[in-house]
C-alpha cells in the first residue's frame, strides 16, 4: 500500500465577517480536495478582522507542484 501524504499551506485573509463567510463557502465548493486544518478569527476594530487558515490536501507523492 503506497504512503499518503499531507501537504498543507499557511492563508491569511483580511477583511469585515461578512465578506469573509461568503469566501470561505465558495472555497469549499471549488476545492473539495481541500481540508481544513485550523482557522483562527482576530477581530481588530470593527469591521476588520483577520482570518488564519491552515489548509491540507493529500497525496500519494511526498513533494508537492504548484503550477
Amino acid at each position: 500500500m503506497p504512503a499518503l501524504y499531507r501537504h498543507g499551506v499557511e492563508v491569511v485573509l483580511g477583511g469585515s465577517y461578512t465578506a469573509l463567510v461568503p469566501y470561505l463557502r465558495a472555497l469549499e465548493q471549488a476545492a473539495p480536495g481541500i481540508y481544513w486544518g485550523s482557522a483562527k478569527l482576530d477581530v481588530g476594530q470593527h469591521p476588520d478582522c483577520t482570518l488564519k487558515l491552515t489548509l491540507y490536501s493529500f497525496s500519494v507523492r511526498p513533494e508537492v507542484r504548484f503550477e
